[in-house]
């Protein structure tokens, strides 16, 4: 069995003369073409850990991507019935107190009658401590809202508590996603990747899920090809058109797990943070940045898993003292000097 990237069965239909006439048996005969130029990768199906592991990551992804769009909801729905209540909390819909109210009583007129001494024992009768000085800031919130009428801030109450009661359920999904992830994780390459700063079960499943089997591979840099996040390149009669994006055809779940692993040791470990700055201070964007420090922890992921060695932060930190810097001058752990595209032998 071998894998092929739609992208490339849709470039070479069109290279057919036959790129807007779309239909099984030109899919086939493009395919055909690519395997004949040997571009196909073997693919090697995993029926045990992997597998699970990529089933509960994918659950877990859809879940959290639903997760914001409901609490984006929320937070509209809330603006309308309890304006202000949000700007109580860092999170209202997280935090302990604000859960609790926008649960059992998102009625600024209700919580302006108890008063602060009101509010807290109502709270703590569900578990709930609040401070004083909080339960006097969403009082006083109470009493400055702006309300609607009554019966159209009724029925917001009550859209408001059934969108709760979806994003309950749908935590609950993704903490039973990411027990699974636990269950099955140490039976994964991707265990050690757990080892890294910043790194979860969550992020370390999702690297390993959206990676498969490491060893259908050849390097860590055809796994970042295979993600989508290699830089355009067009160069045409000598000149290079510079400030090209990723090409973002690629895996999805890989990219994302990338970005993720990224993220997480970005912000927990001192180096990864300081590389990240040095990025943004030498005038990349943000977002650059962040696919550059991604494109790092890659290639420390993928060699972890391949050697199944735990990260260790001495030998790390040793091995970036200026080892980072090609005889070219551009930096090799930079999403904008790729490594060399590798072809396949002829024949």
């Amino acid at each position: 069995m071998v894998e092929l990237h739609p992208g490339a069965v849709h470039k070479a239909r069109g290279e057919m003369g036959q790129r807007r006439l779309k239909s099984d048996l030109r899919d086939l005969a493009a395919m055909v073409e690519l395997m004949a130029r040997g571009t196909d990768r073997a693919s090697r199906w995993e029926d045990g850990p992997i597998a699970i592991q990529a089933v509960w990551s994918a659950h877990r992804r859809r879940k959290v991507r639903a997760r914001v769009t409901v609490g984006m909801q929320l937070q509209s729905q809330l603006d309308l019935v309890f304006p202000g209540l949000g700007d109580c909390f860092k999170d209202v819909i997280r935090a302990k107190g604000g859960h609790t109210i926008l649960r059992y009583c998102p009625d600024p007129v209700r919580i302006q009658r108890m008063g602060p001494e009101g509010l807290r024992a109502y709270v703590g009768h569900r578990g709930v401590r609040m401070a004083r000085s909080k339960a006097a800031l969403i009082v006083a919130t109470a009493q400055r809202a702006l309300l609607l009428p009554e019966a159209e801030r009724r029925a917001r109450r009550r859209v408001l508590i059934a969108d709760l009661a979806v994003y309950d359920k749908i935590c609950a999904e993704i903490d039973r996603a990411e027990t699974e992830l636990a269950a099955v994780i140490d039976d994964t390459p991707a265990r050690v990747l757990t080892s890294l700063p910043g790194v979860g079960i969550p992020r370390a499943s999702a690297y390993g899920a959206g990676l498969g089997d490491p060893w259908r591979f050849a390097s860590a840099a055809t796994a970042w090809r295979y993600s989508g996040l290699v830089p355009v390149e067009y160069q045409s009669a000598g000149r290079q058109r510079p400030g090209m994006r990723i090409s973002r055809e690629g895996s999805v779940p890989l990219r994302e797990a990338i970005l993720e692993l990224g993220k997480g040791l970005s912000d927990h470990h001192r180096e990864f943070r300081a590389y990240k700055r040095q990025k943004i201070a030498a005038g990349k964007k943000k977002t650059v940045a962040a696919v550059a420090v991604a494109h790092r922890a890659h290639r420390l992921a993928f060699a972890m898993i391949r050697t199944q060695t735990l990260f260790n932060d001495d030998q790390w930190v040793q091995s970036t003292v200026g080892g980072s810097v090609t005889a070219t001058g551009g930096d090799r752990n930079d999403v904008t000097h790729p490594p060399p595209i590798t072809m396949p032998a002829a024949g």
